[in-house]
């Protein structure tokens, strides 16, 4: 099942913990407890930075690109298309975090540049993030 994050502090019941982690067992998913800290750094990096991606692909995109869009973009204009009250609050609230998820993002960016102009070999790049996301 697909992981379900607890983030239990010391003020938390331990009872209340383990009623939660059955509870999320019961409905096919695994639980994995972690600090709150470790959430927000994990989170930023696999919720909260394709979110802000998918915005700056749509805002990078011109209108003549958008009319002929394939199923790829359309995956990002949707996450893109997410209400930006609940999204404004998300990423204040976890700002230091995704500013680190970014500039590891622009790191990677720039490999992935280098690569284009012969710097890197693109196909390393492209098999690690495929072997990755497997």
């Amino acid at each position: 099942g697909r992981p379900y994050l607890l983030t239990p502090t010391e003020r938390t019941d331990p009872a209340a913990v383990s009623v939660m982690t059955d509870l999320v067992e019961q409905l096919g998913m695994q639980p994995v407890l972690l600090a709150p800290d470790d959430h927000d750094e994990l989170v930023a990096q696999v919720s909260h930075l394709p979110y802000l991606l998918a915005v700056a692909a749509v805002g990078a995109a011109s209108e003549r690109a958008i009319g002929v869009s394939g199923p790829a973009f359309g995956g990002l204009a949707r996450l893109a298309a997410s209400p930006e009250d609940l999204w404004v609050q998300i990423c204040r609230g976890n700002r230091a975090a995704i500013k680190r998820a970014l500039s590891q993002f622009r790191l990677e960016l720039d490999r992935l540049e280098r690569a284009l102009d012969g710097g890197e070999p693109l196909e390393a790049l492209l098999r690690r993030s495929r072997q990755r996301a497997t």
